[in-house]
C-alpha cells in the first residue's frame, strides 16, 4: 500500500519529465497488483466491504468500491458479480493487428470472470466458461491511511484524477473479446455442427458477453455456414474500444449448428430473444432492449432477416393446403410447424447488417459441391422424424408444388438454393427495420453489379432500399477486412449514438 500510496502521490505532480512520468506508472501498477495479488486468496464475490492493510506508518483502511446494481451511470464492476481476476501480460507480436486494441495509463489491467449462477435471471444465457469482462484495478487515496479499490469498467471510467492531474485509465479491450470467442471454444461445432446438427442442438443458444445492464444497446452477431462466433473478434474488441461506442453497447452472440435449415435457426433465435427478455425485461421498460442491432454474416443474415419479417401465411402456404389447426399431426409435431412458420417481426430489432448474405440463394448451394455437402449432412431424428410425419399426411392437405422440390430441403446448404420456397418467400417480404449490406468482390469488375464473393453474387447480396451499401474487394469468408471492420464500427455508432465514426466509405 504504501508503494502505491507513493506513486500515486508523484502521479499528481505537474512537472513530472516523460521517464518520471514512466516509472511512476509502472510502480503504480504493479503496487496495485501485489494489492489485489493479496486479496485472491477469496474470490472478489466474496471480498469485505473493507480490508485493513499493513503500512510503515499504520494500518491502512481500504474500501472496497461496491459498484452499482442493474441499471445505468455505473462505471465500476460490482465485486458481487465477479468469480475471478486474472492480471494481464503485455501483448506479444503474435498478437493479431486487429486485436491489439489497448489503452495506456494508470491502474493494473485484470481479466474479470463472471460465471453462471443457479437462480441468476441470465445464467441460461452466461456461457458454461463464464463471461469475461474488461476490468481495471484502481487505488485511491482518499485521506491519513484511508483508500479506495475500484474494480473499473475501463470503457466507462476512461479518467481519473490524481491530485489535480487527471490521467487516462488503462485498458485492454481485446484480450475479454478473444478469451470469449476463442476458436478453441467452438472448433468442434463448426464442422460437427453442419455435419452432425443433431449432436449440436443442444449447444445452440443466444449468449451474452457481459452481465446484462438495462441501459446498453445490445449488438448480436450471427455466424454463417460452417462457421462459429469466433469470427466476430475483431468486431466486437473494435466496438467495445470506441470510447463513445464502448460504454453503451453489450456484445452478444447466437451459436447454432449450421446443417439445420435457415428456418430452424431462426425459430431458435426468435424464441431465444423472447426469453431473454422475459427473464430480464418482463414489463418492456428497457429502452435498449428495445433497439437492437443485428450483425449476420451469410446464413446469418438470412436467421436476422426473419426475425424482421411478418409472415403472414405465406410460408405456411407454401407447404400446405389447410391451416393449422386442420393439418392432422400430433400437436407437438404441428406446433413445431408453426412456430417456423407463422410469426410477427420483432419489434425490438431497429437495425441489421447483412454480410455477403444470400437474399436469393446461393447457386453454389445447388452446385455439385454444394450437392455433396448436403449429402453428408445427417439429419437429425427430431427433423427426419417431422419431414416423415407430414409426407404421410392426406394429400389434400399438402400444396400441389410441394412435390416439385427434392427431399424439402431440410438441411442449411438445401435451404439456401436459389429455387428453395423459403428462399424464394423471404426474398419478397418487407424487411421491418433499418439495414445496411456489405458484399464482397472477389475478384474486380468494371461492373460490381456483376460481381461476386466468390460463393454470393452480388445480384443476391444486394438489397433494394438499404440504407447504405458497402463492396468491398475480398472474398465470401472474409469478416476481418479492415473496411468491413469500420464500416460495422460507422454503423453502430450511427446507430447508437446518433452519429457515425466518419464519412461513409467509398463502395469500391
Amino acid at each position: 500500500m504504501d508503494r502505491a500510496a507513493s506513486a500515486w502521490k508523484v502521479l499528481g505532480k505537474e512537472n513530472l519529465t516523460p521517464f518520471g512520468r514512466e516509472v511512476a506508472v509502472s510502480r503504480y501498477r504493479e503496487a496495485v497488483t501485489d494489492v489485489v495479488q493479496k486479496l485472491s486468496d477469496q474470490p472478489p464475490h466474496q471480498w469485505p466491504q473493507t480490508v485493513t492493510l499493513p503500512g510503515r506508518d499504520g494500518p491502512w483502511t481500504v474500501r472496497i468500491d461496491p459498484g452499482l446494481a442493474r441499471g445505468s451511470g455505473h462505471d465500476v464492476w460490482q465485486p458481487a458479480l465477479i468469480d475471478k481476476v486474472r492480471p494481464l501480460a503485455l501483448e506479444t507480436r503474435r498478437t493479431p493487428e486487429y486485436a491489439r486494441l489497448r489503452r495506456k495509463g494508470i491502474g493494473a489491467p485484470y481479466l474479470a470472470i463472471h460465471k453462471p449462477r443457479e437462480g441468476e435471471a441470465t445464467s441460461k444465457f452466461t456461457p458454461e466458461k463464464g463471461q469475461f469482462l474488461p476490468m481495471t484495478a484502481l487505488l485511491q487515496f482518499d485521506g491519513n491511511q484511508q483508500a479506495t479499490l475500484k474494480l473499473a469498467d475501463p470503457r466507462a471510467l476512461s479518467e481519473v484524477t490524481a491530485g489535480d492531474r487527471p490521467w487516462p485509465v488503462a485498458a485492454d479491450f481485446s484480450m475479454p473479446v478473444r478469451k470469449s470467442l476463442q476458436p478453441a471454444t467452438f472448433v468442434s461445432a463448426t464442422v460437427g455442427g453442419l455435419m452432425r446438427p443433431g449432436n449440436y442442438v443442444t449447444r445452440n443458444g443466444l449468449y451474452l458477453m457481459e452481465p446484462y445492464r438495462a441501459d446498453k444497446v445490445p449488438v448480436i452477431f450471427i455466424h454463417g455456414l460452417m462457421a462459429d462466433p469466433h469470427i466476430w473478434q475483431a468486431h466486437a474488441a473494435a466496438l467495445m474500444a470506441d470510447p463513445e461506442l464502448g460504454p453503451r453497447i453489450q456484445c452478444w452472440y447466437y451459436v447454432y449448428p449450421t446443417g439445420l435449415p435457415v428456418v430452424s435457426s431462426s425459430t431458435w433465435f426468435r424464441q431465444a430473444l423472447a426469453e431473454l427478455k422475459g427473464s430480464v425485461d418482463p414489463e418492456g421498460n428497457d429502452a435498449a432492449f428495445k433497439n437492437i442491432l443485428v450483425i449476420g454474416h451469410s446464413m446469418g443474415g438470412l436467421v436476422a432477416r426473419m426475425q424482421v419479417t411478418e409472415s403472414k401465411d405465406v410460408f405456411w402456404n407454401t407447404w400446405f393446403a389447410c391451416a393449422p389447426d386442420q393439418l392432422q399431426l400430433d400437436a407437438p409435431l404441428r406446433d413445431e410447424l408453426r412456430n417456423m412458420l407463422i410469426f410477427h417481426a420483432n419489434p425490438d430489432v431497429k437495425r441489421i447488417i447483412f454480410m455477403n448474405t444470400p437474399h436469393r440463394g446461393s447457386r453454389m448451394a445447388g452446385s455439385w459441391l454444394g450437392r455433396w455437402g448436403s449429402s453428408m449432412v445427417r439429419t437429425p431424428g427430431q427433423m427426419v422424424d417431422l419431414v416423415t410425419a407430414v409426407a404421410r399426411l392426406d394429400l389434400a392437405h399438402i400444396n400441389p408444388n410441394r412435390g416439385r422440390f427434392d427431399g424439402f430441403g431440410v438441411d442449411g446448404i438445401k435451404s439456401m438454393q436459389p429455387d428453395h420456397p423459403l428462399i424464394l418467400d423471404l426474398s419478397r417480404q418487407p424487411i421491418r427495420a433499418k439495414y445496411h449490406t456489405i458484399i464482397g468482390e472477389l475478384f474486380e469488375t468494371s461492373d460490381p453489379t456483376k460481381s461476386s464473393d466468390g460463393v454470393v453474387p452480388y445480384e443476391s447480396a444486394h438489397l433494394d432500399g438499404a440504407e447504405s451499401e458497402l463492396i468491398v474487394p475480398t472474398w465470401h469468408g472474409d469478416v476481418t477486412n479492415r473496411r468491413t471492420i469500420n464500416e460495422i464500427r460507422r454503423i453502430a455508432r450511427l446507430h447508437v449514438l446518433g452519429k457515425a465514426a466518419g464519412a461513409p466509405q467509398e463502395s469500391r
